[in-house]
């Protein structure tokens, strides 16, 4: 098995010719996207309700981002239009656990189909160990080498794609962060030296050092992808971005032009998508918009984690470096604070996708829990159940056809369990079938 799969790589890197090496294998890649959180909290300002929600954000001052060129509705091009350049990009950030067999079925049936005129750009950290069991699931083998499949596929869409993919040793970060690793891990809590001022002390589902940490691996690979894209955005040519996660499996399409319903498009270029799901106060997975609202969600955060502690310090004690806080109270306002654009920020009625793990499971309960908009069950499984209810027994068997039809091929051996100590999750293991024809279906 292992012989086909270097004959494999050795393949896509003889086709593609001298092209692959601009994939710059820099050697990157380690996130263990632990900081998803499964708790659920009041949100602290109000959404308004409606099939479609509207994020209403105020601004805040300290977080004013600079002043960006207002991008014309004629300056863009939507995928269902006849073009010979590239006027989006689709960044993949995080560590790519069950790519082949999962994650990257479930992008050709619902991103790379319906976004034919993007390009791509992949970073990534390079485990050179197992993943270990923890609040990510059971652990196992992260095969970084498998985004180099997404060429190909990509590329049987749109042979002139531009697809870009690079990792980096775990170690280069902990080298680059090391200070402030360790001023987050140390500084006391200025009303409560007892307790530390950046760690969340109120999320119960985090864990200390580790679940801040992998905040801040998030942070530079989201940086680290957005700032490989701008190497090849001279021409100002992508004016619309997408930050999607390289770890989960996509249930529903991903168009990087709708306006937040689907089948209408954002004509305008003025519509911002966040997911109807994992709502803690907001989701912070992945984001699809204008280039210059995703901006501030993919570059800056470092810069901004003083300012937020200090917001945070005097608005919201306890909560300093909460990821999807962070999101809500630091890097929306630099959305909604330019004024020229009038940037709209939408969470999407219908949007699922559930997070791969390396064992090659799902966690299928994630657009279940999080105030999830109320039509994504109904319109993907057509039932639906309290907020944070988890899956029906009798529900089952249809919620495990669908991922079967998104992957198009059966889970083996497709059994359920409860994967974590922390949240109500529910898990679908997914294996593909082996050669030899070991794990029958159940």
């Amino acid at each position: 098995m292992m012989k086909k799969k270097f004959r494999l790589v050795q393949i896509c890197l003889v086709g593609a010719g001298v092209t692959i090496l601009h994939i710059q294998l820099q050697l990157y890649f380690s996130l263990n996207y632990n900081h998803d959180q499964q708790e659920q909290q009041q949100q602290p300002h109000s959404i308004a309700s409606g099939r479609t929600n509207n994020i209403n954000v105020p601004t805040v001052a300290a977080f004013n981002n600079s002043t960006t060129t207002a991008l014309s509705s004629t300056n863009h091009h939507h995928p269902n239009t006849t073009t010979t350049t590239s006027n989006c990009a689709i960044n993949l950030y995080g560590l790519p656990r069950a790519f082949a067999s999962i994650v990257l079925p479930s992008m050709i049936t619902n991103i790379i189909r319906h976004n034919p005129t993007c390009d791509y750009f992949v970073h990534a950290y390079n485990l050179t160990q197992p993943e270990g069991a923890g609040r990510s699931g059971q652990g196992g083998t992260v095969h970084v080498h498998e985004l180099l499949l997404l060429r190909k596929e990509v590329h049987a869409v749109n042979p002139q794609a531009r697809v870009q993919v690079t990792w980096e040793p775990e170690a280069d970060f902990w080298h680059r962060y090391g200070d402030l690793i360790r001023k987050i891990h140390t500084d006391p809590d200025p009303k409560d030296p007892t307790k530390r001022r950046f760690y969340p002390h109120r999320a119960k589902s985090y864990r200390f050092p580790m679940t801040v940490d992998n905040i801040l691996k998030m942070w530079h690979s989201i940086e680290s992808v957005w700032r490989l894209m701008m190497q090849y955005n001279l021409n100002q040519q992508y004016v619309r971005v997408a930050m999607l996660r390289s770890d989960v499996c996509y249930l529903t399409p991903i168009d990087v032009w709708s306006n937040g319903t689907d089948g209408i498009l954002d004509k305008d270029n003025k519509v911002v998508i966040m997911p109807g799901f994992g709502r803690f106060p907001v989701s912070d997975r992945i984001i699809i918009g204008p280039y210059h609202a995703v901006e501030p969600w993919a570059i800056h955060r470092f810069d901004h984690l003083e300012d937020h502690a200090s917001y945070m310090e005097a608005n919201h004690s306890g909560w300093t470096l909460h990821s999807e806080r962070f999101v809500r109270y630091t890097v929306l306002p630099q959305i909604t604070s330019q004024q020229e654009q009038q940037f709209k920020i939408v969470e999407h009625s219908q949007m699922c996708f559930v997070r791969a793990r390396a064992d090659e499971s799902l966690w299928m309960t994630d657009c279940f829990i999080g105030n999830p908009q109320p039509d994504i069950l109904p319109h993907l499984y057509n039932f639906s159940t309290p907020n944070g209810g988890g899956i029906p027994p009798q529900h089952r068997s249809a919620v495990r056809a669908t991922v079967e039809s998104v992957l198009r091929r059966p889970c083996v051996p497709g059994t359920w369990s409860k994967p974590a100590k922390y949240g109500p999750h529910l898990a679908l293991t997914c294996r593909r079938q082996t050669e030899e024809g070991d794990g029958e279906i159940q």
